[in-house]
C-alpha cells in the first residue's frame, strides 16, 4: 500500500492553499494597521495644516497691513510737501526728511497740469499718471482740510519702461494735482520680503494686474502640482487713496510633520512593518501545523487521479483531519474497485454491451498497426433497414429490444475472435482479422441471413432486414478512418440497390460518392443562381377534356448538362438537407406563376405543389405558405399541396395539425402515391386530405392485369366512400383513360394528354384536350379567344 511521504516546509509553503491563508492572515493584519496608520497620519497632517493655515493667514493679513501703513506714510509725507514751486522757491534740493527713503522720484506739476520740476528729468511722472490705472473705483478718497485748502491723495499703478508695475501717489490741493511721487519698490514691499522666506507672495490690484511676485528659495516653485497652502488678504484702498482693492496671496508647501528629523510617515511605516513581521512569523507557524496533513491529503488525491492504485494517507490524528484521512482511504479503495468498470463503460455501448465508437477505433487501429499479416483484415459496416419504422410504430422500447437482439445474433453469426461493435443508432461494425474478400462475403451472407429472421416482441413478431458494406485492408485503405469511409460508401450502394444485401467496396463507388458530393455543391449554387424552373402538367376532366388544374414539377436548367429532371437530383437534395430550401422555392415560384396567369386571364381551378417531409418536419410550413400567398396576392383556393402517405403514418400529430390549419384557409390537401405505402382504411379516415391520387404503378397495367383492375377499382371505391376528389396520374394510353373515366375518376393526368410544359407553352394550350382515337397524341380543341 503506497503512502504519501511527509512534506517539507518549503514544499508546504508552495501550496496554493497556504498562499491564500497566508495572504488572508496578512490581509487581516494589514487592513487595520494601514487604516490606523492612515487615520493617524491624516489627523496629524490636518492638525498641522490647520495650524499652519491660521498662522499664514495671520501673516498675510499682518503683511498686507504693514504695506498699507507704508502707503499711509507715503501719503502723509507727500501731503506735507509744500505746494510752492520748488524751482522758484529754491526747494529743488531740499527734500523733506524721509522722502528719499520712501519715494524713488518726485515731480511737481504747474497750474496747467504739466510737469514743471522732476527729481529725475528722464522720467515724466505727469504723463505716467495720465496713463496709470486706479482700478474699478469711481469715488474720490476722503479729503483732508489744512487751513483753507482741500487736500486729496490718490493712488494709481503705471507700467514702467521695463514693463514693471510702478505705484504712484498724487497729492492735489483744491482740485489741482501738485506733487506726484513714485514709491520705492524695496521700501513698499519690504514687509512681504520679510514674511515670504518660505512661500510665494503675489500682490494683484483690482484689475488682476500683478504688482509684486516675491519669494525665496524653493518657494518660487510652488506653482507646480504639489499640494500647497493658499491664503489671501484684501487691502481696501478706496477710502484713503480712491483706488481699487489690492489682494495679497501667499502660497506655500503643506507642512510635513517630523520627529527626530524623520517624517512621521516613516515612523508609522516602521511600526507597521515590525507588527507585520511578527504576524507573519506566527502565521507561518500555524500554517505548518495545520496544512501539513492537508498537503498529504492533496498529494494522495493527486496520486489517485494519476491512477496509482493502493494510495493511502496516514490516519493517526484524532481530530477532524484524521476523520477526513480515513474517509479518503475508504474512497480510494472504492475507486480502485470501480476504475475497471468505468474503463469498460467508456469504450462500450450501455444498451447492447458491444464496444462503442471509441472502442472500435482503438481496436481497429491496433490491428492495423500490427506488423505482417495481422494488418490484413475486413471491415463490415451494417445498417438496419427501415429501423425508424419500428420506433415510430412500436415505440423506442421495442426498438431498444431489437437492438439488443441484433447484437446477440451478430455474436452468434460471426466466427470466434471477430470484433463486433455498435457505432450508434442502428449502425454496427464487424472487424474480421486476417480475412480476405471471400471470408468477408461469407460472413456478410451469414449475418444478413441471421438478422432477417423474425423478432419476437411480446405477443407479436417483426421482420427486419439489413444492408452491409465491406471494405478490405490494405487494398481499400490502411487507416481506420479510411476503411470505415469505404465500408460506409459500400453500404450506401447496397441500400441504393434495394437493401437487404451486401456490397464490396469498389473505386467506382467512391467516384459515385464524390459525384454526389459534387452534385450537392452544384445544387447549392443552383439555389443561389436561380437555375431551377417549373414545368406544369395539366389535369383534365374525363368527360370533355377541360383543363381544371395543373401540377407544378421542378426542373433544373443546368448550365452544362442542360435540362435535368427530378430523378437526377432530388434524392441527393433529400440526403444533403437541401430539399427544404428547394421546396420553399417551388412554393414561391408556383404562387408567382398563379398570380401571373390570373393577371393574363388564365383562371385554373388550382395548381398542385409537392411538399417534402422536411418542410413539414420543420414546423414552419403554415407560415411559409401564408407568406407566399400574401406576397403574390393568390387566394388559398388556387393552391393544392401534395403530400405522400408516409408523412402521415405514425406519430405525426404536428404534421397533421399543420395540414388541418391549411385546409381551414381553403387550401386543398392531396394524398400522392396512394396504395404504395402503409395506409389503411382506418388511417385514411383520419387524414386531413381533400384529394386522393392513384399512383402510376396501378395505372400502367390497366387493361392487361386483372389484379391492377381490382386494385384501381378498390381505390376508386374507397375515395368515393370518403368523398375525396380522385385524380389518376401516369395515363399514357387511350385504354387507360377510358377505364379510369368509366370508374369515375374526377381528373386525369399523364403524357396521353400533355407532357409537363414551361409556363409560356402551358398558356398556349387549348381549354379542352380531346384525345385522338389512336391514343398517340391529344387533339387540341379550338384555342380560347
Amino acid at each position: 500500500m503506497a503512502r504519501s511521504t511527509p512534506l517539507s516546509l518549503r514544499t508546504l509553503l508552495s501550496q496554493r492553499l497556504a498562499h491564500r491563508l497566508f495572504a488572508l492572515f496578512l490581509l487581516a493584519a494589514v487592513l487595520p494597521l494601514a487604516l490606523s496608520d492612515g487615520i493617524s497620519h491624516i489627523a496629524v497632517r490636518e492638525v498641522a495644516q490647520t495650524l499652519d493655515e491660521r498662522a499664514r493667514a495671520d501673516t498675510t493679513r499682518r503683511t498686507a497691513r504693514q504695506v498699507f501703513d507704508r502707503l499711509l506714510a507715503g501719503k502723509t509725507l507727500l501731503a506735507a510737501t509744500p505746494a510752492a514751486d520748488p524751482v522758484r522757491d529754491g526747494l529743488a534740493a531740499a527734500w523733506l526728511p524721509g522722502l528719499e527713503r520712501v519715494f524713488q522720484r518726485l515731480s511737481w506739476l504747474d497750474d496747467r497740469g504739466r510737469t514743471a520740476w522732476s527729481s529725475d528729468p528722464a522720467v515724466d511722472l505727469g504723463r505716467r499718471w495720465e496713463t496709470a490705472q486706479a482700478g474699478p473705483y469711481n469715488r474720490p478718497p476722503i479729503p483732508e482740510s489744512r487751513g483753507d485748502h482741500r487736500i486729496e491723495v490718490r493712488l494709481r499703478v503705471a507700467t514702467g519702461a521695463d514693463h514693471a508695475p510702478q505705484v504712484l501717489l498724487a497729492v492735489s490741493r483744491d482740485g489741482l494735482i501738485r506733487w506726484i511721487g513714485e514709491l520705492r519698490a524695496d521700501h513698499l514691499w519690504a514687509p512681504v520680503l520679510d514674511a515670504g522666506h518660505d512661500g510665494l507672495w503675489r500682490v494683484r490690484d483690482a484689475r488682476g494686474v500683478e504688482l509684486a511676485r516675491l519669494g525665496g528659495g524653493d518657494a518660487l516653485r510652488t506653482d507646480s502640482d504639489a499640494p500647497q497652502l493658499r491664503t489671501e488678504s484684501r487691502l481696501f484702498l478706496g477710502a484713503e487713496f480712491g483706488a481699487g482693492d489690492w489682494v495679497f496671496e501667499q502660497r506655500s508647501p503643506q507642512p510635513e510633520v517630523r520627529w527626530m528629523g524623520q517624517p512621521l510617515s516613516v515612523w508609522l511605516g516602521l511600526v507597521a512593518a515590525a507588527t507585520l513581521l511578527g504576524i507573519a512569523l506566527l502565521c507561518l507557524w500555524q500554517l505548518r501545523r495545520t496544512l501539513r496533513p492537508l498537503a498529504e491529503l492533496t498529494d494522495g488525491a493527486r496520486r489517485v487521479a494519476e491512477g496509482r492504485r493502493g494510495t493511502r494517507v496516514q490516519t493517526d490524528r484524532a481530530d477532524e483531519i484524521g476523520v477526513l484521512a480515513r474517509a479518503f482511504n475508504d474512497m480510494a479503495a472504492r475507486i480502485d474497485d470501480r476504475e475497471q468498470q468505468l474503463v469498460h463503460r467508456a469504450v462500450h455501448d450501455s444498451l447492447t454491451g458491444l464496444p462503442n465508437r471509441d472502442g472500435l477505433h482503438e481496436r481497429l487501429q491496433s490491428l492495423l498497426d500490427a506488423p505482417g499479416a495481422a494488418a490484413r483484415l475486413a471491415v463490415l459496416f451494417m445498417d438496419l433497414d427501415h429501423f425508424k419504422d419500428v420506433n415510430d410504430s412500436r415505440g423506442h422500447q421495442a426498438g431498444d429490444q431489437i437492438l439488443r437482439l441484433v447484437a446477440q445474433r451478430l455474436h452468434e453469426a460471426v466466427p470466434p475472435g471477430t470484433f463486433v461493435s455498435r457505432l450508434g443508432g442502428d449502425e454496427f461494425v464487424i472487424v474480421l482479422p486476417e480475412a480476405d474478400e471471400h471470408d468477408a462475403v461469407a460472413v456478410a451472407q451469414a449475418v444478413l441471413g441471421r438478422i432477417s429472421a423474425p423478432y419476437e416482441l411480446g405477443t407479436s413478431t417483426h421482420v427486419l432486414g439489413a444492408s452491409l458494406g465491406i471494405a478490405l485492408s490494405p487494398g481499400h485503405g490502411r487507416t481506420a478512418a479510411e476503411l470505415l469511409r469505404c465500408a460506409d460508401i459500400a453500404l450506401y450502394a447496397a441500400k441504393a440497390d434495394g437493401r437487404g444485401r451486401h456490397q464490396v467496396f469498389q473505386r467506382a463507388l467512391d467516384l459515385a460518392a464524390r459525384q454526389r458530393v459534387s452534385l450537392l455543391a452544384e445544387l447549392r449554387q443552383a439555389l443561389a443562381r436561380n437555375e431551377f424552373v417549373l414545368h406544369y402538367q395539366p389535369r383534365v376532366r374525363p368527360a370533355d377534356g377541360a383543363i381544371d388544374s395543373a401540377e407544378a414539377l421542378i426542373r433544373w436548367q443546368h448550365p452544362v448538362r442542360g435540362l435535368l429532371y427530378p430523378g437526377h437530383f432530388i434524392e441527393v437534395a433529400e440526403t444533403g438537407g437541401l430539399i427544404g430550401e428547394i421546396g420553399l422555392w417551388v412554393l414561391d415560384a408556383a404562387c408567382a406563376q398563379i398570380a401571373a396567369w390570373r393577371n393574363q386571364g388564365l383562371l385554373l381551378g388550382r395548381v398542385s405543389v409537392n411538399v417534402s417531409p422536411q418542410q413539414l418536419a420543420d414546423g414552419a410550413l403554415v407560415a411559409h405558405v401564408r407568406d407566399a400567398l400574401a406576397r403574390h396576392h393568390v387566394p388559398p383556393q388556387a393552391l393544392e399541396l401534395e403530400v405522400t402517405e408516409s408523412l402521415l403514418v405514425g406519430d405525426t400529430a404536428a404534421a397533421r395539425a399543420q395540414l388541418a390549419e391549411l385546409r381551414q384557409w381553403g387550401i386543398s390537401i392531396a394524398l400522392d402515391d396512394f396504395g404504395t405505402g402503409y395506409s389503411s382504411m382506418a388511417i385514411l379516415r383520419q387524414l386531413p386530405i381533400d384529394v386522393m391520387k392513384i399512383d402510376r404503378a396501378f395505372v400502367t397495367d390497366l387493361g392487361r392485369d386483372d389484379g391492377a383492375m381490382a386494385m384501381a377499382s378498390a381505390i376508386v371505391a374507397m375515395a368515393k366512400a370518403l368523398r375525396l376528389h380522385l385524380v389518376a396520374e401516369g395515363i399514357e394510353t387511350e385504354g387507360q383513360a377510358t377505364i379510369l373515366r368509366e370508374m369515375g375518376c374526377d381528373e386525369l393526368q399523364g403524357f396521353f394528354y400533355s407532357r409537363p410544359l414551361p409556363p409560356e407553352a402551358f398558356h398556349l394550350l387549348p381549354r379542352h384536350l380531346l384525345p385522338a382515337l389512336s391514343g398517340a397524341t391529344p387533339v387540341l380543341a379550338s384555342r380560347p379567344g
